[in-house]
């Protein structure tokens, strides 16, 4: 879940100016305005994510953020305006806000684990997403164009989906 939530967060780093220019003909200059959107979203989801999470439970709250995250992918890869562009990084945004702060809480409640020790693990396995996606991104925007890269953003979002339910641990 870490992973997804900071493959999410690097993507947007790295390259939604380029998508911004390129898939929405986003002028340059404001092509900052697509990261911006992904982390503002993202922000407004942290702030009311504590009390989604405790009325409907972790693993649905990021399901749910997997969804969003998948349809913004969607969104993302399918723009062709700022609109939907932006739209669709704000979707991006506000479905990964959850993960990570779910996976360091999950990970320090690991069974047989000390709180500290699954923190720990978790952050380093965050850096795989940091580290990982954007040459990945690259790779495969260099060989298929950049809209097949960012379609590693849909895979992210159904990982997310999936493996949702993992952040539901309970320490005994």
């Amino acid at each position: 879940m870490a992973i997804c939530g900071a493959a999410v967060e690097d993507i947007a780093n790295n390259w939604a100016g380029l998508a911004a220019v390129e898939f929405a003909n986003v002028p340059a200059a404001s092509a900052g305005i697509a990261f911006s959107i992904v982390i503002g979203s993202q922000c407004l989801g942290r702030f009311s994510g504590d009390v989604l999470v405790t009325r409907f439970g972790a693993g649905r709250i990021a399901r749910l953020g997997g969804g969003l995250i998948g349809l913004g992918g969607i969104g993302v890869i399918a723009a062709q305006e700022p609109v939907l562009l932006l739209v669709s990084m704000g979707a991006l945004g506000f479905g990964s806000a959850t993960l990570v702060p779910g996976a360091l809480g999950a990970a320090g409640r690991l069974p047989g684990v000390g709180r500290a020790g699954g923190v720990t693990l978790v952050n380093w396995l965050m850096r795989v997403g940091y580290l990982g996606t954007s040459p990945l991104v690259g790779v495969v925007a260099t060989g298929a164009g950049l809209r097949w890269g960012l379609g590693i953003l849909v895979l992210v979002g159904i990982l997310t989906m999936v493996f949702a339910n993992r952040l539901n641990v309970r320490r005994t």
